[in-house]
Formats: structure tokens, sequence, C-alpha cells
């Protein structure tokens, strides 16, 4: 399943629903894919803190 990429549509939202589609407990945090997301996706990978 791909993440629905929410801010091709609209660019100023601020809001929106996602169900977890898969988390995985890491060391340092969570891994999260989300169904859609508001998010821009980048190369370069940042820790949650």
């Amino acid at each position: 399943m791909k993440t629905i990429a929410l801010y091709d549509d609209d660019s100023f939202a601020t809001e929106f629903s996602a169900e977890v589609i898969f988390c995985e407990k890491l060391e340092d945090g969570y891994k999260v894919v989300l169904d859609k997301t508001l998010f821009f996706q980048s190369r370069v990978v940042r820790p949650v803190m």
C-alpha cells in the first residue's frame, strides 16, 4: 500500500486524519507508516526527538 501525499492536493492544509498501516519499535523511538500524509518526503532521514 502506498502512502497518499495530501500535500499534492492542498499544500496549505494543517490537519488531516490517517490510519497507521505499519509500526515498529526501534531502540530510540518508533518507525510509523501512515496511509496518508501532509509531510513532504525528503531524502534526509531526521530522528524524532
